[in-house]
């Protein structure tokens, strides 16, 4: 599953990138691993970052625990990405793991069974990229997302494909413009932000409608949780559809595109 894949890598490069004041960041990928009886790819993301005690080693991919509270408020973070991480390497068959020392940065590390490709078979014919007109519209994006890479990333897309952009910075920031910006119709609501995080950003949101007899403005979710009772939160909270991190491009745009008809404004 390389979309999964993908997503395990992201999350634990990001956490290691998070957490390097300097030094490296590397990673790569190996055949072999500890799996008994089966062939298994062996992926590591090393760094020379803070490291983790031995004794918070084996909690450290529970949700929501970090090896030390003065790192959580000097880096920020909820540490959610890790066990979401092992979450997704347990379910595609793996095994993940930690080697650390406190100031020597850490090796995390993980293993999944594969099935090499028989000689002679058959490849599969890969989709063309899906192509999408440069829409004309006077309607706002908003973008609530912390992180100062993301947020770069979708403004490109979103810019580049003629919607107008406007970024909030967490969930309050992202109320305080909604109610501010009449031109905004519609939501990008990153789920993980401090102060306020995006699901009680979008119930506030939803009250305020209510409470202004205002139309209902689409909230797409954008988290790197990735099981289906996430997406079910999403729903329950308000919001009207759900992306997965890392963002893939064509599906960002098709999304936006059920909810913003093209000339609108």
């Amino acid at each position: 599953d390389p979309y999964r894949l993908e997503q395990i890598l992201n999350n634990l490069v990001s956490n290691a990138v998070k957490f390097t004041d300097r030094g490296f960041v590397e990673f790569g990928a190996d055949l072999g691993g500890n799996l008994p009886n089966k062939e298994t790819l062996e992926f590591y993301v090393r760094d020379s970052g803070v490291g983790i005690p031995e004794e918070m080693q084996d909690t450290i991919f529970n949700a929501f625990q970090q090896s030390d509270s003065s790192i959580t408020r000097r880096y920020g973070g909820t540490g959610l990405g890790l066990a979401i991480s092992k979450k997704l390497v347990e379910l595609l068959g793996g095994e993940i793991s930690i080697r650390s020392k406190p100031g020597e940065g850490s090796v995390l590390y993980f293993c999944i069974p594969y099935k090499p490709v028989r000689q002679g078979a058959k490849k599969k014919e890969m989709k063309p990229e899906q192509t999408f007109t440069k829409i004309k519209t006077d309607a706002v994006v908003l973008v609530a997302e912390d992180n100062a890479h993301n947020q770069a990333l979708v403004r490109a897309v979103l810019e580049k494909n003629g919607y107008s952009v406007l970024i909030a910075e967490d969930g309050k920031d992202a109320i305080s413009r909604f109610k501010t910006n009449p031109a905004i119709k519609l939501i990008l609501m990153d789920i993980q932000m401090p102060h306020l995080d995006g699901l009680q950003a979008t119930r506030v949101i939803r009250d305020l409608e209510k409470k202004g007899d205002k139309q209902r403005i689409p909230i797409i979710a954008l988290t790197a949780a990735a099981m289906k009772e996430d997406k079910q939160k999403c729903l329950d909270a308000g919001c009207d559809d759900y992306l997965s991190k890392p963002l893939d491009v064509n599906l960002l745009l098709a999304t936006l595109g059920k909810f913003i008809p093209t000339g609108s404004g």
